[in-house]
């Protein structure tokens, strides 16, 4: 592999020949980064002065995160480092055992409350769904901030959470229109 080579300094009057064209223009544009990669997704990491080295692609659903003990400064990393639950697989489940996720996934969104106004006495009431724009293998953990509906007396319990979506109900003592209700949802 082609090495860089520092560009002198050019005084005036120094002459350009085969010898500076072939070091500092075909050597240096030969080993630039782009010839560097061997494979799709990798990125140039600087190691020092006039020093750099190829991080590898890492795994689907992970982001390069600094670690200075690693050689190239950077590694790969899954969003969610650490997570406690009663199962490896499905984040939805009550435990106090820790685990460490191959990947993560983390989607958020807002979502309008159409209406909330069918009636039962003084008590208004609804669902609203929440389909996720990618399927989660497993139950994801989902949090949601209800503080619109809240201000109007109402409050929004989540019934129903799949890999796909997530229904809140909504009661209210008030009928309830156009609010927005924003939601971010977190598993494998």
């Amino acid at each position: 592999m082609p090495v860089y080579t520092p560009v002198p300094a050019f005084l005036a009057g120094d002459t350009i020949d085969e010898v500076f064209l072939n070091t500092y223009w075909r050597d240096n544009m030969a080993a630039s980064i782009p010839d560097l990669f061997s494979a799709k997704g990798q990125l140039p990491v600087g190691l020092g002065v006039d020093d750099m080295g190829i991080l590898n692609v890492g795994a689907n659903g992970t982001i390069p995160v600094a670690d200075s003990t690693e050689s190239l400064g950077i590694l790969w990393r899954a969003l969610v480092k650490a997570r406690r639950g009663g199962s490896a697989t499905n984040w939805g489940t009550v435990g106090t055992t820790n685990y460490t996720p191959a990947t993560a996934k983390v989607q958020a969104g807002v979502i309008n409350v159409a209406s909330v106004s069918t009636a039962f006495g003084s008590i208004f009431y609804g669902t609203v769904t929440v389909t996720f724009p990618e399927a989660f293998a497993q139950v994801p953990i989902v949090i949601a901030s209800l503080g619109a509906l809240v201000s109007q007396n109402a409050i929004g319990v989540m019934q129903q959470v799949s890999a796909t979506q997530v229904i809140f109900y909504v009661t209210s003592f008030s009928s309830i229109s156009n609010q927005a209700v924003s939601w971010i949802a977190i598993g494998e």
